[in-house]
């Protein structure tokens, strides 16, 4: 009786037991406020508190300006400015050896003036200085010329034509690309004279291509043989 008594209380004890229902595992909702956003390796982080002359800040201009905020240093972006007329901003520079001096830091600078620029004035001048850097590290400005870097209007149905600076070995040259279905590029290089005579335009041209056959261009190029010895300042373009 004792045995018969014993299994039946186990067999209740099993049953009890079974019947509970299983503890549930915590919902946890994410916190969507709280969800980091991946780093993008492209993204800009931009100073809003950084004035400049114009009584707009470094951000804006950088912002407005995609060739400016492509630069890798803006360290001296300040100290650029004081080279440039008012009521002008930073376009683009950079940095290279131009009277090849070994100083790899000398500057093309190029300005532009915003506001009439926004307003897709005609023919806007881009100023473009010369600056070289002495040995305590300031610069020094060489000399300026309008009609290098072509004006935002110039390039037509493709927009601003301009697209870059490059300097090398006492060379610099200023890049151009523009057109609608007939398309153009057009590199302006001038060259360090190590005779005294400055910077001298070296070569001047591109290529010109349909849209629907890039590969079938025609390049036109002038150099010193077709056009003399032309300084950097009496350059018209």
């Amino acid at each position: 009786m004792m045995k018969s008594y014993l299994i039946f209380l186990i067999g209740m004890t099993v049953a009890l037991f079974s019947c509970q229902p299983e503890k549930a595992e915590p919902t946890v909702e994410p916190d969507s406020d709280k969800t980091e956003k991946p780093f993008e390796h492209d993204e800009i982080i931009i100073d809003d508190e950084v004035s400049v002359n114009d009584g707009e800040t470094e951000g804006e201009v950088e912002r407005e300006n995609p060739y400016l905020i492509e630069k890798k240093d803006l360290s001296e972006l300040e100290y650029l400015m004081s080279f440039i007329p008012d009521n002008h901003l930073v376009l683009d520079y950079e940095y290279g050896d131009l009277n090849k001096d070994g100083l790899k830091k000398d500057v093309i600078l190029i300005a532009y003036q915003p506001d009439l620029e926004r307003n897709r004035e005609d023919d806007v001048k881009r100023p473009l200085f010369i600056l070289t850097r002495t040995s305590d590290g300031k610069l020094k400005k060489e000399a300026r010329n309008d009609n290098v870097a072509l004006c935002s209007t110039c390039g037509g149905v493709m927009g601003d034509p301009y697209q870059d600076i490059a300097i090398k070995n006492g060379y610099f040259s200023i890049e151009h690309y523009g057109g609608s279905s007939w398309r153009w590029t057009r590199i302006i290089t001038f060259k360090y004279d190590e005779g005294g005579k400055g910077w001298l335009l070296h070569k001047d041209g591109g290529l010109e291509y349909h849209a629907s056959n890039p590969d079938d261009s025609k390049e036109t190029v002038k150099t010193s043989k077709d056009f003399g010895i032309v300084p950097f300042g009496d350059y018209k373009g």
